[in-house]
C-alpha cells in the first residue's frame, strides 16, 4: 500500500504544492520534509490496515447535528446543522446533473449517523435506489462487517450493538429503535476504506469515479490527523467537481503518539520540533493552496469553512 500512496501523488499535485509553498518557506527543505512526512503517512496507513483503527474508531459517531452538543441517538430528531447544509446543495446538484450521479463523501466520517439520516430522507432515499446520488462515508483501516451477531445486527448496527453491551463509549446506551434505524439504513451509505490519496487515484471501493466528480465533500476534523494536510487539500480540490463544494473543519494539527515512526524499510524518522513545525506550515501551504486550484471560500460559519470550485 505504501509505493500506491507514492505514486498516487502525481507530479501536477507535487509541482503545485511546492511552487505555493516557495512563496512561504524555503523550497528544498520543505521538499525533503514533504518526502518525509508522505514516508510517516504510509507507515500510519499500513499500521491502521495491518492492526485496525481499534476502540478509537468508535468514538467518531458522524453525527453533525450540533458541533457542541454530541447526540448518540441516530433515530432521533429532525434533519438539522450540518444535515441541512447538506441537502442544500443536494437539491442543487440533483436538479442541475440529471441522471449523472450526485456524489456525496463524508471524508473520515466514522458510523456515519449523518450521512445515513439524511440518506433515509425520501427523496434521496429514491436517489440512491435510481443510482442518481451516491451518499459514502470513508475511513481508514476499517470496513462494517456484513456477518450478523446474535442479535442479528449487521455492520454498524452490529458495532454499535457491542459498544452497548460492552458499556465502553456511550454515556447512554444505544436505544432499540436507534439499532433498527441504522439496521435499516446504513445500506444507503458506501462505506470505504480509503486514504485520501487512494480517493483521488481511484483505487477504492467506491462505486463511482471520484476525481473531479464528488459534489459535496465534507471533513470534520478528520485532517488533523494527517501527515501530509498539503497533499490532502490538494487532492481535495482535485475530487471536487466544477461546482462542488467542500466543507472543512480544520484549524490545527493535532500530535503523534510518541517521538519517533519506524518506517517499512527498517528506517525511523524523529518527530522532533522541525517536524512539528512543517507539518503545521504544511496545512498553511495546503489552505493557500486551494484558491490557486480554483476552490475558493464563500463563507465561515463557527468551526466550519464552505469552499466551491469554479473550475
Amino acid at each position: 500500500m505504501s509505493e500506491m500512496l507514492h505514486s498516487s501523488l502525481q507530479p501536477d499535485l507535487r509541482r503545485a504544492i511546492l511552487e505555493e509553498a516557495s512563496q512561504q518557506t524555503e523550497p528544498a527543505t520543505y521538499e525533503s520534509y514533504l518526502g518525509e512526512r508522505l514516508e510517516v503517512e504510509n507507515a500510519i496507513v499500513d499500521f491502521s490496515r495491518n492492526h485496525g483503527e481499534g476502540t478509537a474508531w468508535t468514538y467518531s459517531t458522524g453525527d453533525y447535528r450540533d458541533r457542541y452538543v454530541p447526540n448518540l441517538h441516530p433515530s432521533s430528531g429532525s434533519l438539522s446543522g450540518m444535515e441541512l447544509l447538506w441537502t442544500k446543495q443536494l437539491d442543487r446538484a440533483l436538479k442541475a446533473k440529471g441522471d449523472q450521479p450526485v456524489v456525496l463523501l463524508d471524508f473520515g466520517g466514522g458510523m456515519g449517523f449523518s450521512a445515513m439520516r439524511v440518506a433515509s430522507q425520501p427523496i434521496y432515499k429514491k436517489a440512491i435506489q435510481d443510482r442518481r446520488l451516491v451518499v459514502a462515508v470513508s475511513n481508514l483501516g476499517f470496513m462494517p462487517q456484513d456477518e450478523p451477531d446474535a442479535d442479528g445486527y449487521t455492520k454498524i448496527a452490529r458495532l454499535m450493538q457491542a459498544d452497548n453491551q460492552a458499556r465502553r463509549f456511550t454515556p447512554q446506551p444505544y436505544t432499540e429503535q436507534d439499532l433498527r434505524f441504522v439496521q435499516d439504513n446504513q445500506n444507503l451509505v458506501t462505506f470505504v476504506d480509503a486514504s485520501v490519496l487512494e480517493l483521488y487515484n481511484d483505487t477504492s471501493s467506491a462505486p463511482v469515479p471520484l476525481k473531479n466528480n464528488i459534489d459535496i465533500l465534507h471533513e470534520s476534523r478528520a485532517l488533523t490527523h494527517t501527515q501530509v494536510p498539503d497533499i490532502a487539500l490538494a487532492t481535495f480540490a482535485g475530487l471536487l467537481s466544477p461546482g462542488g463544494v467542500l466543507y472543512l473543519d480544520v484549524r490545527r494539527m493535532s500530535g503523534l503518539r510518541g517521538d519517533a515512526i519506524d518506517l517499512a524499510d527498517g528506517r525511523t524518522v524523529t518527530i522532533d520540533e522541525k517536524y512539528r513545525e512543517q507539518r503545521e506550515l504544511s496545512l498553511e501551504v495546503g489552505l493557500s493552496l486551494l484558491p490557486r486550484m480554483g476552490v475558493v471560500p464563500t463563507s465561515e460559519q463557527p468551526g466550519t469553512k464552505t469552499y466551491v470550485r469554479h473550475t
